[in-house]
């Protein structure tokens, strides 16, 4: 979930085997290559008067293996067997991860914005931050 601008309230959300894409950076695997986004948070709200509450992101039981396509020389032929792990993300992003991406030339100061309220979420996560929250 993706918002910027005031007045976000965001409730009561299950997100089970829930990830966000690395599609935005490229460390060389191309068109062949997918895996989770380490700075793509699976709850992400921008702006003032945010309210985040009574959510869970559980652990996954359905992380996976897959085999990366070799796309250069310095990798092993045949390419190498990753693991989609659906915990290895941010669990909740409050006006910090994306700032650059949601600030809107300006109009959302993100780290200094007032009325943010972040309680009572149950966060399953390894291998990042579980809670990133900026605001007063």
């Amino acid at each position: 979930m993706w918002a910027a601008g005031s007045g976000r309230l965001v409730f009561g959300c299950i997100l089970e085997d829930a990830a966000v894409l690395d599609d935005f950076s490229d460390p060389g695997y191309g068109s062949d290559g997918f895996h989770t986004s380490a700075y793509c948070a699976r709850i992400i709200a921008y702006g003032s008067r945010v309210f985040v509450a009574n959510n869970l992101l559980p652990r996954s039981r359905k992380n996976f293996k897959y085999r990366q396509k070799r796309t250069r020389p310095i990798y092993p032929k045949g390419g190498n067997t990753l693991v989609f792990d659906y915990g290895k993300t941010c669990g909740i992003d409050i006006n910090k991860e994306l700032l650059i991406f949601a600030r809107d030339n300006g109009v959302c100061p993100g780290y200094f914005e007032e009325g943010i309220v972040v309680r009572d979420n149950n966060v399953f996560n390894h291998g990042h931050t579980g809670f990133s929250v900026a605001g007063n």
